[in-house]
C-alpha cells in the first residue's frame, strides 16, 4: 500500500535533512523499491539503493508531480461523498444461516427501504439464531475481514480464503452467500466494496466494532508514554487515522540501529582470509622453487638424492589427511526435495480443514452422545431435536469422522514439519562445515601446481555457496523452526511462508549444490590420490626422469605465480567494494536514527492535531 500523503511526508523529511545525510533522501525517492518484508530485506534494498545514489541529485519537485498523477498510488478521494448505506440484504448458507435448499428456496433477508426511505436496523434475536453470521457476512463485504475469526485464530496474518472458509456452513458443501444493495450499487462476497489497499487506510474498526475489537481495545493503555506499544492509545489513534504506513515503516526502521548483521563483515573477513591465503601460496611456491632448484642443481652435478625426501613424505601424509578429513555432505538432495513436497502437501490439507479447536474434547463429547443416542430411548438431546434419531446419529458420525481425519492431518503436518526443518538445518550446517574444511586444506593443496584447476573449481563452487553459508539470519531462523518440538499453526505458517519467500534457494539451489559437491568431492579425492601416487613413485625414477620432473615442477610453479598475483588483484578489487558496503552498513545504522526521529515527529503531529477534538472526552 502506498498513499500520496505518506510519500509527501517522506519527501518533506528528506528536503529538511542536511546535505551530508543521504539516507532520508534515498528512502523518500525510492520508497516503492524498498522491500519491507523484514529488516534483512529492507536493509539489502537500502544498501543497493544507497550505492547507486552516490552523488545523485534528487529531483523531488518532479517526484511530487508524478505522485499526483500516479494511478497506482492509493487516493482515498475517489470514495469521497459515496453513499454505501444498506438498502437490502440477502443471506444464505452462511454459518448459522441455512442454505436456500434448507429454507424451501427462500433466502433470508432484510429490506431497509420503506416509503422510499432508508431506515436503520436493530437486530434482536435469541442466542444461536444467526445474528453473528449476518454481521460476519456484512463485515467481510465492507471490511474484507471478520473480527470473530481473528479472535479465535492464533496467528497474525489471516488470508482472505481463511475468512471465507470461516463463513461456510457445516458440513462445508456449498458456497456461502451474502448480497447487499446500497445506494452505490450491489455487492457480495465476490464483489466487495473497497480494494484491500484502501481498507488499510479506511480502517475496518471505524465501521465494524466486533468482539475482537472490544477485547483488543480493552488493552489500551491511556497513560503509557511508550508509543511503540501496539496497545498505546497514541497508536490506536494513528491506526484509526489510516497512518498504518507510518507505523509499518517505523516497525522496520526502528530495528535497524540495533541490527547485529554480519553479512558484510563476514564477506570482508572471508576476502581478507582469501587474500592472505593466496599471498601465503606465493610465498610457499617461491620457497618450493628455491628448494627444487637446489635438488635440480645436485642432480645435475651427479649427486644422487635420497629416495622420498623428508619434505616429500610430509607432503604425502598431508595429502592423505585431506582425503581422510573431508566428509561428504550430510544430507541427500532427493530426501530434501521429498520432505519439501510432503510438507507442502500436508500443509495444504491441514489448512483446508483447520480451525477445529479442542478436537479431543469435542470428539469425546460426540462419541458419548452417539452412545447415548444408540443405547438410550430417552436421550434428552434427541427428544429436544426436530430431527430423527437416525438423522442425528448420521450427523454425529460424519462429524466424528471429520475430527478423526483432522487428527490424522495434524499428526502428518507435525511430522512433515519436523522432518523438513531438521533436514534444512542439517543440510546447511553440513555444507558450512564442509566449506570450512575445504578452505583450511587450501594451504596443503596449493603446494602442488597440478591441483590448481581443482582449487579453481572449488573456489567457483564456494563463491556461490558462501553468501548463504554466512547468512546468520538464515541459519538462526531455520534453527528456531527446527528447535520447536511442539509446532503449532504459527510455526506451520512460518515454514510455509519461508519456503515461498526462498523458493529458488530451497527448492533448486541447495539441492543442486548438494549433488554438485558430492560429485566434486569424488573428483577431488581421485586427483589428490593421483598426486600421492606420483609422489610415492618418484623413488623409482632414473636421474634423467627426476631432472625432467623437477624442471617441469619448477616451471609450473613459476608460471602459477603471476596467475595467483592476478587473483589477489581481483580479490583486492572485491575487497574495495565490500569495504564500501561495510561503510554504508555503518552509515545506514547511524543516519536512520535521525530519520526515525523525524518520521515519528511527523506521525505525532498528525495524531496530536486529531486528538485535540476528543481529548476532553478521553
Amino acid at each position: 500500500m502506498e498513499t500520496a500523503n505518506f510519500r509527501k511526508a517522506l519527501i518533506d523529511i528528506a528536503q529538511k535533512d542536511s546535505a551530508e545525510r543521504v539516507l532520508s533522501k534515498v528512502i523518500a525517492f525510492y520508497y516503492p523499491r524498498l522491500d519491507l518484508k523484514d529488516k534483512s530485506t529492507f536493509f539489502d534494498s537500502l544498501m543497493s539503493l544507497l550505492t547507486i545514489s552516490d552523488k545523485q541529485e534528487f529531483d523531488f519537485s518532479k517526484l511530487k508531480e508524478d505522485i499526483e498523477v500516479n494511478q497506482s498510488i492509493v487516493n482515498p478521494d475517489i470514495f469521497k461523498n459515496k453513499d454505501y448505506r444498506i438498502k437490502k440484504i440477502e443471506i444464505s448458507n452462511l454459518r448459522g444461516i441455512p442454505s436456500i435448499k434448507e429454507s424451501e428456496n427462500i433466502p433470508y433477508g432484510i429490506n431497509l427501504i420503506e416509503d422510499e426511505i432508508c431506515h436503520n436496523a436493530i437486530v434482536l434475536a435469541n442466542n444461536g439464531t444467526g445474528k453473528s453470521s449476518l454481521f460476519a457476512g456484512l463485515e467481510m463485504i465492507f471490511a474484507n475481514e471478520i473480527g470473530e475469526k481473528k479472535l479465535r485464530t492464533k496467528k497474525n496474518n489471516i488470508s482472505e480464503n481463511e475468512f471465507l472458509d470461516y463463513l461456510k456452513r457445516f458440513p462445508l458443501l456449498e458456497k456461502p452467500n451474502c448480497k447487499i444493495e446500497t445506494f452505490e450499487g450491489e455487492y457480495d462476497l465476490d464483489n466487495k466494496i473497497f480494494p484491500k489497499d484502501y481498507i488499510e487506510v479506511f480502517n475496518p474498526i471505524s465501521h465494524f466494532i466486533t468482539e475482537y475489537d472490544i477485547i483488543e481495545n480493552g488493552r489500551i493503555d491511556y497513560e503509557t508514554s511508550d508509543q511503540k506499544l501496539d496497545y498505546s492509545f497514541h497508536n490506536i489513534i494513528a491506526k484509526a487515522l489510516g497512518l498504518n504506513e507510518f507505523l509499518d515503516l517505523l516497525s522496520i526502521t526502528e530495528q535497524i540501529p540495533t541490527y547485529s548483521r554480519r553479512k558484510e563483515l563476514n564477506q570482508q573477513n572471508k576476502l581478507s582470509t582469501e587474500i592472505k591465503a593466496n599471498e601465503e601460496t606465493i610465498k610457499n611456491r617461491l620457497a618450493l622453487i628455491q628448494s627444487k632448484q637446489i635438488e635440480l642443481d645436485e642432480l645435475n652435478k651427479g649427486e644422487e638424492l635420497k629416495p622420498n625426501s623428508i619434505n616429500t613424505i610430509e607432503l604425502i601424509n598431508e595429502l592423505k589427511r585431506t582425503i581422510e578429513e573431508t566428509p561428504l555432505t550430510g544430507s541427500e538432495s532427493s530426501k530434501l526435495k521429498n520432505d519439501i513436497k510432503e510438507f507442502q502437501k500436508a500443509y495444504q490439507e491441514y489448512i483446508s480443514i483447520s480451525g477445529i479447536q479442542d478436537i479431543n474434547i469435542e470428539k469425546g463429547f460426540l462419541e458419548q452422545g452417539l452412545s447415548l443416542a444408540e443405547n438410550k430411548d430417552d436421550c434428552p438431546f434427541c427428544q429436544d431435536s426436530k430431527k430423527t434419531i437416525e438423522e442425528i446419529k448420521g450427523s454425529v458420525k460424519l462429524r466424528i469422522n471429520n475430527l478423526k481425519k483432522y487428527e490424522e492431518t495434524e499428526r502428518r503436518i507435525k511430522l512433515a514439519y519436523r522432518n523438513l526443518s531438521n533436514n534444512l538445518i542439517d543440510s546447511l550446517q553440513s555444507l558450512k562445515h564442509l566449506s570450512e574444511i575445504l578452505f583450511n586444506q587450501r594451504s596443503v593443496l596449493s603446494k602442488q601446481t597440478s591441483l590448481d584447476s581443482l582449487i579453481n573449481k572449488e573456489d567457483e563452487l564456494m563463491m556461490l555457496l558462501t553468501p548463504h553459508l554466512l547468512d546468520d539470519e538464515l541459519f538462526n531462523y531455520i534453527k528456531q523452526l527446527s528447535d520447536k518440538q511442539f509446532p503449532t499453526d504459527t510455526e506451520f505458517s512460518k515454514l510455509s511462508i519461508f519456503l515461498i519467500d526462498n523458493k529458488d534457494l530451497i527448492y533448486e539451489f541447495i539441492p543442486s549444490k548438494i549433488d554438485e559437491i558430492k560429485t566434486f568431492i569424488k573428483e577431488r579425492t581421485e586427483q589428490i590420490q593421483n598426486v600421492i601416487d606420483e609422489l610415492s613413485n618418484s623413488a623409482n625414477m632414473t636421474i634423467n626422469e627426476k631432472i625432467k620432473a623437477l624442471e617441469k615442477e619448477i616451471n609450473e610453479n613459476k608460471t602459477s605465480i603471476p596467475i595467483i598475483e592476478k587473483t589477489i588483484k581481483e580479490l583486492n578489487l572485491q575487497m574495495k567494494s565490500v569495504d564500501i558496503q561495510v561503510q554504508n552498513f555503518k552509515r545506514i545504522k547511524e543516519e536512520i536514527k535521525f530519520f526515525n526521529l523525524k518520521l515519528i515527529e511527523e506521525k505525532d503531529k498528525i495524531v496530536t492535531s486529531y486528538f485535540k477534538s476528543i481529548k476532553e472526552v478521553v
